[in-house]
């Protein structure tokens, strides 16, 4: 070993997949462990970042180095794709082939050196799980701050994505009575406590869970969606927006009710998919999404699709058809500007509950099915597969 480290110091543990060798003897750090420091270094770059007294960050992992690791650990292959090696004696080095990487070696440096002293070690660190996410409704204006706060804890546990439900709390310029609509609707739906649930039971049909709680049921400008993308990609984490569509629509419907799909509710959330004004309202909200966040991933939504085949444009269609031609259409939109396309996969299912109960996209008494839609969408859109702990062979269906 290299540093004078070998595996006859103190103890050796593992977390998760990282393997760490330290003693207890303690190196001062002499120098603030992160205070306003890592933006500028995650602004520069990886290939310009400045090395700290005694801390310097490595863009590529020597030979020298992953031969220590494998030595030292046993290991017959040292992944890197968002690992790290961190290596503490006189001084601290930091070496990934990668921005992330880098950026989660300066978080075990922040939770090993919290009172700026860091403990002589040998830790290699990889991720086992390679999307490590979490689904947020979008803040009010005044908890920026602690929503800034949540997604530094993420950072701090190394996870890198986050996915951002945008609905009707997002400020979308070409269409301003969407967000006007909205702000009335949450202040209806938010009256009292148990509302929303009260609203979604009330009626002889089944009817999506209401997100009138979504940026605090206010709206957040264009300027700040875009300012907390930053601040989670800053953070290494990739941000998909999510914009519910077909289901969950109560956000665009609230503004456009001449759009729904059942004429006869009057809180509408499922919009037609065969109404000719439907696709120009949903790609102008699309666009400006991609505008604001400039996404790799868009999550369309689709989950939970109660109220279909009912208008007199829809009736005669064949459901599943119905379904994928949306799916289609959205997709070729993202397509064509570069964006891939995620969504909740349940009603591409034939799955039931363990006493027989059909959901997903079962047929029941009082909906057809939809499951025959999972042959005829694009075959590259990527799955949310939430019913997992349902049945863990539906996974087979995707596959």
């Amino acid at each position: 070993m290299s540093h004078g480290i070998s595996i006859s110091l103190a103890h050796c543990h593992e977390l998760g997949s990282g393997r760490y060798l330290s003693r207890s003897a303690r190196v001062d750090c002499d120098m603030p462990l992160i205070r306003g420091e890592l933006d500028r270094w995650l602004a520069e770059g990886p290939d310009t970042s400045p090395a700290y007294r005694h801390v310097a960050f490595h863009h590529g992992v020597p030979d020298s180095v992953l031969g220590d690791v494998r030595q030292t650990f046993g290991l017959a292959e040292v992944p890197m794709e968002e690992g790290y090696v961190l290596h503490a004696d006189e001084g601290i080095d930091v070496y990934a082939s990668t921005p992330r990487g880098l950026f989660y070696g300066w978080q075990t440096i922040r939770r090993y050196g919290a009172d700026g002293m860091l403990p002589r070690m040998l830790a290699y660190e990889a991720p086992v799980c390679p999307v490590r996410g979490v689904k947020l409704l979008l803040p009010s204006a005044a908890k920026l701050d602690d929503f800034k706060r949540f997604i530094d804890l993420l950072a701090a546990c190394k996870y890198n994505t986050v996915m951002l439900e945008l609905g009707g709390a997002m400020e979308y310029r070409r269409h301003p009575e969407i967000n006007e609509a909205w702000v009335r609707y949450c202040r209806e739906m938010n009256e009292f406590p148990g509302k929303t649930h009260k609203v979604q039971q009330s009626f002889g049909w089944s009817k999506n869970s209401i997100h009138s709680g979504n940026g605090g049921g206010g709206v957040l400008s264009q300027h700040v969606v875009r300012e907390l993308a930053d601040y989670c990609r800053a953070r290494q984490m990739t941000v998909i927006p999510e914009v519910p569509l077909l289901s969950h629509s109560d956000y665009l419907l609230a503004a456009h009710p001449e759009l729904r799909e059942r004429a006869e509710d009057p809180c509408p959330d499922t919009y037609c998919p065969s109404h000719p004004e439907t696709y120009p309202l949903v790609f102008d909200v699309l666009d400006e999404v991609l505008e604001v966040i400039a996404p790799d991933v868009l999550n369309i939504g689709h989950d939970e699709w109660y109220s279909f085949g009912l208008c007199d444009r829809c009736r005669d269609r064949d459901p599943a058809d119905l379904y994928a031609d949306d799916i289609r259409r959205i997709h070729d939109h993202l397509a064509g500007r570069g964006v891939r396309t995620l969504m909740w996969g349940e009603k591409l299912l034939d799955s039931h509950h363990l006493d027989g109960e059909p959901i997903g996209g079962a047929k029941k008494s009082d909906m057809p099915a939809t499951h025959q839609a999972i042959d005829r969408v694009p075959r590259d859109i990527e799955i949310l597969h939430w019913y997992w702990g349902i049945d863990r062979a539906f996974e087979r269906e995707y596959l």
